[in-house]
């Protein structure tokens, strides 16, 4: 995953929108054979698809 910042002395709140994520690969689960694990700044983790939305 990529991010292209033009102006980064405008950007003030990189700790909000930098996540810890690996990718998952997974076979044999045809629900989700890749998914991104994540953890958040309070420690709890969760769950991303390729498109970014939280896997429930």
């Amino acid at each position: 995953m990529s991010m292209v910042v033009k102006e980064p002395e405008t950007i003030i709140n990189t700790g909000q929108i930098v996540e810890n994520c690996s990718l998952i690969i997974t076979i044999g689960n045809d629900d989700a054979p890749d998914y991104y694990s994540c953890e958040s700044s309070d420690g709890s983790t969760y769950r991303k698809d390729r498109g970014g939305n939280i896997i429930k």
